[in-house]
């Protein structure tokens, strides 16, 4: 990726992104990283897919009320995948955002 395409994407996740570690239920000291972003907006997030090489676009089961949206999630769960994305647009986060990397890369080691 080029400096623009990980800028592009660090002002998207900053904005609607998610970073988190996902525990196993039956043991928890098995964990793996998760960014996730969830949008309405289906080709803002096959764009940040195809920008990135990473991760899976899906759509959640359409809602039953008719005035809601359908929403679509970008998702990166391969902990090298989700490390090496996290590490690309972690110089453009905002300090919340730069913390909550820091110690997911911290407890996820890959």
């Amino acid at each position: 990726m080029n400096t623009s395409q990980i800028t592009y994407l660090a002002g998207l996740l900053e904005g609607e992104g998610c970073f988190r570690i996902n525990r196993f239920k039956r043991n928890p000291a098995w964990a793996y990283p998760e960014v996730i972003v969830g949008s309405i907006d289906l080709d803002v997030l096959k764009n940040a897919q195809r920008i990135s090489g990473v991760g899976r676009v899906y759509s959640r089961k359409l809602p039953d009320n008719p005035r809601h949206k359908q929403c679509h999630i970008w998702e990166v769960t391969k902990t090298a995948e989700a490390h090496a994305l996290m590490r690309s647009v972690l110089p453009y986060m905002g300090a919340r955002r730069t913390a909550k990397i820091e110690e997911v890369l911290a407890e996820t080691k890959g």
